[in-house]
C-alpha cells in the first residue's frame, strides 16, 4: 500500500512539473500580456509583412488589423494609440517587431511633432 501511494505521488509530481515546463507564453496579437500606449508619434513603412508604424520609443508596431487604405502611404507621419503584445520576432541587434492592437490612428500634417525646438536668429 505505502509502495503504492509513494509511486502515485511521484508520478503527480513529476507529471505536474513536466507540464509547468512545456507551457509557453502565446506571443503576436494572441499574446495576453499588454502595454498600453497612448498618442505614439509614428512614421508609416512598407515592409515585407506590410504596412507597419516605426516609433522612435517603441520600436517597429506590426498592426494586428488591417489599417485604412488612406493610413498606406510610406512616411506618411501618424500618431497611435492602442494595446502593444509581447514580440515573436526580431530583427538583428536586438530590434523588435511588436504587435500591437490599434485602438485608434490619426493622420499627421507634418513629419515633426515635438514642440520643444527654439530658434533664435542673432547678428555675428
Amino acid at each position: 500500500m505505502k509502495k503504492a501511494t509513494v509511486a502515485c505521488i511521484l508520478y503527480l509530481v513529476i507529471n505536474l512539473s513536466y507540464n509547468k515546463q512545456s507551457q509557453t507564453e502565446n506571443c503576436g496579437c494572441n499574446s495576453t500580456r499588454i502595454e498600453t500606449v497612448n498618442s505614439l508619434f509614428g512614421l508609416m513603412i512598407k515592409t515585407s509583412d506590410g504596412f507597419e508604424i516605426l516609433t522612435d520609443e517603441k520600436g517597429l508596431l506590426l498592426p494586428c488589423s488591417g489599417l485604412p487604405d488612406n493610413f498606406k502611404i510610406e512616411s506618411q507621419p501618424v500618431t497611435v494609440s492602442g494595446s502593444l503584445r509581447v514580440s515573436c520576432k526580431k530583427i538583428p541587434e536586438g530590434f523588435n517587431i511588436t504587435p500591437i492592437e490599434v485602438s485608434d490612428t490619426k493622420l499627421l500634417a507634418s513629419n515633426y511633432d515635438k514642440t520643444d525646438i527654439t530658434l533664435t536668429i542673432f547678428q555675428t
